[in-house]
């Protein structure tokens, strides 16, 4: 329900700009990308270092990013592991994942389908 709460663009949209093969000459191929959002948790990202980002190969639009400890909250975990999913357009990660000691990286398992 969040998931569908949080998205407001249309799936179907051409990101492209080329539509049919026929527009690719057209102005609409010359549009630019801009910046819709960051992947940012006030709690668990705040003052902290990114030291790590891994994409998932079974899901390609999950991603998971590894942060250093946060000097300012030395109760907090020293380090984190955010998994933020692409797809949806969410504001908070997918799955949090806390380890005491400070982590350097990060990568998803690799798992074989029988």
């Amino acid at each position: 329900m969040e998931r569908l709460l949080a998205e407001k663009s249309d799936m179907y949209k051409d990101y492209m700009g080329l539509g049919d093969a026929d527009e690719i000459g057209d102005e609409k191929s010359s549009t630019k990308l801009s910046f819709c959002r960051q992947f940012f948790d006030e709690k668990w990202s705040k003052n902290r270092n990114v030291t790590y980002m891994d994409w998932s190969t079974q899901h390609p639009e999950l991603l998971l990013a590894s942060y250093h400890r946060n000097k300012e909250a030395p109760n907090e975990p020293d380090g984190v592991c955010l998994i933020w999913n692409t797809k949806f357009k969410k504001t908070t990660p997918e799955f949090e994942f806390f380890c005491q000691s400070p982590v350097l990286s990060c990568c998803f398992a690799k798992f074989i389908h029988l």
